[in-house]
């Protein structure tokens, strides 16, 4: 879903980063810092300044931005799909939904869907075991 729409922004994307337009000129700044740095302190600070910038949404530049904000909202709406998806499908690809988010993006996963996940897919694995 959506990955006719996903694919020419990810490429744009990359043309960008290949052409060293992806970063804003600060976040360019402190990467070259951070290349030359030869202080695990120092490094620190210069990662510290990038999450100061990124907080700050500061730290693409502003073809980046455009694009970004077009695939935010497609990224947003597939989360939605699966999550629809998961909770009302108790199938392998629902679990594989499930497992993928578990893994990739843990920190996003809404507890409530996974607490209620967990329990229907006990009944999926059984079933796929008593069929193999």
């Amino acid at each position: 879903m959506g990955n006719n729409r996903v694919k020419p922004l990810e490429d744009s994307i990359n043309v960008l980063i290949q052409n060293d337009k992806y970063d804003s000129d600060k976040a360019k700044a402190l990467y070259n810092e951070l290349r030359e740095s030869k202080s695990q302190d120092k490094n620190i600070v210069i990662y510290k300044k990038l999450d100061d910038l990124r907080k700050r949404n500061q730290h693409l530049s502003s073809k980046a931005k455009k694009i970004e904000a077009k695939l935010n909202p497609i990224y947003i709406e597939q989360e939605k799909y699966q999550e629809e998806y998961i909770s009302s499908n108790s199938t392998i690809v629902a679990y594989s939904f499930f497992l993928q988010n578990l893994i990739y993006n843990k920190e996003k996963v809404d507890v409530s869907l996974a607490k209620k996940t967990i329990k229907i897919f006990p009944r999926l694995i059984l079933i796929i075991n008593i069929t193999n």
